[in-house]
């Protein structure tokens, strides 16, 4: 037990950490709701009750409530106690997903980092990001699938039902839900399989049955909205590109890496859910969503972490193998170099927005993914080496 509570101090360290530095970001450095009137906040939760669909997602607008009251809190303060509350849970289960799915602990707490220093995360609450019911789901959808890993198939039940209601786009993940309870549960009957796959979408869709109202007829013109004019597309195209930054290119490596190899279960798992839900959830965010709203791009993180972690971890142990202590510094500055070649790139494609808070941080945090992009690309076309420690480590990983 002792040993447990001792591995988790990283982990929650590493949380408190950069949950400090992005309520820093929202409250002091850039500016966001955070700092907004009661009377804005007031009219927004007049909003989340009354306007469908926002109004049959319950979770997040009536905690706020619940906490306002049992605290004497405005609805402001109410609603950033929660967030900041379910966030510095979300940081560990997320590292004990990791755990379960066979990293170390030293990748696991890399994995960890990445998702906490992601834009969706890290700038949650900047406009138009506009995170609201979306913990919860991050928070329920890791659950689940922690859940289906160790076989235990009922709490893999309850945790999706519960992700499904905080948001109803967790259904694309029904899936891979089915998938993970065939693949880690061999051991329980077809049937029983079968009755806990159907379950969460049964009891989701009877409740959507009931207070179902026709969604207003703009939401299928959004693609057209999102892609308008010159500002909107730019907004569209920062907004799809810094939902993952330079994940999208070690996931797309690792993806195509893996699709002819033989894999275990959990790598299968991880392959498939990347595979799987990134082109759907993107389509759906394009053509029904205000894509600009960039956090609605990232439910696929708990796949795009881990399979870009059997890139990075190979990239390291060369770097560290390979490489001599004077390649390593010129590495280095090379590196340094790509970051301020991003930011310069970053500020030409990306001049303006048209609705957008804190944009020169946007500028930034896009031209540091576009050096890292750079870098990875270039190790790993230069370097033979690279390309064999990374079909090592594949193989190694399969065999867990």
């Amino acid at each position: 037990m002792k040993d447990r509570l001792k591995e988790y101090i990283i982990p929650f360290s590493i949380t408190s950490i950069l949950l400090t530095v992005s309520f820093i970001l929202h409250f002091k450095s850039c500016g966001s709701p955070m700092t907004s009137s009661l009377e804005f906040w007031q009219d927004r939760m007049d909003l989340h009750r009354s306007l469908y669909p926002f109004s049959i997602r319950y979770l997040t607008t009536y905690s706020t409530i619940i906490i306002s009251k049992l605290t004497s809190f405005p609805n402001r303060e109410s609603f950033y106690v929660l967030q900041y509350g379910l966030a510095i849970i979300i940081g560990p289960v997320f590292y004990k997903f990791l755990r379960n799915l066979n990293f170390s602990r030293t990748w696991s707490n890399v994995g960890l980092f990445i998702l906490l220093t992601s834009y969706p995360v890290l700038a949650a609450h900047f406009e138009p990001v506009h995170t609201w019911d979306d913990f919860w789901a991050y928070l329920f959808l890791i659950l689940t699938f922690s859940t289906i890993i160790k076989n235990r198939v009922g709490l893999s039940f309850i945790f999706y039902t519960l992700a499904c209601f905080s948001r109803d786009q967790t259904l694309i993940f029904f899936p891979i839900y089915v998938l993970a309870m065939f693949i880690f549960s061999k051991d329980k009957r077809q049937i029983t399989k079968l009755i806990y796959s159907i379950l969460p979408l049964a009891i989701f869709g009877l409740f959507l049955a009931i207070v179902w109202e026709t969604p207003a007829a703009k939401r299928f013109e959004l693609i057209k909205f999102n892609f308008e004019n010159g500002l909107r597309t730019r907004d569209t195209v920062f907004s799809f590109y810094i939902s993952f930054g330079f994940l999208w290119l070690t996931v797309l490596m690792t993806a195509i890496r893996l699709i002819h190899k033989e894999k275990n279960n959990i790598t299968n798992f991880i392959f498939w859910g990347a595979v799987v839900t990134l082109p759907i959830n993107t389509i759906v965010t394009l053509f029904f969503t205000t894509a600009r709203e960039t956090r609605i791009f990232f439910p696929p993180f708990i796949f795009v972490i881990p399979l870009s972690l059997f890139l990075l971890e190979p990239m390291h142990i060369y770097i560290r193998r390979y490489l001599s202590q004077f390649k390593r510094i010129i590495l280095l500055i090379f590196f340094h170099g790509l970051m301020l070649g991003g930011v310069y790139l970053a500020r030409l494609i990306f001049p303006f927005f048209e609705y957008r808070q804190c944009s020169n941080y946007c500028q930034e945090w896009a031209g540091i993914n576009f050096g890292i992009m750079a870098t990875l690309t270039f190790i790993y076309s230069i370097s033979p080496q690279m390309r064999t420690v990374f079909e090592d480590k594949i193989i190694s990983y399969n065999k867990k």
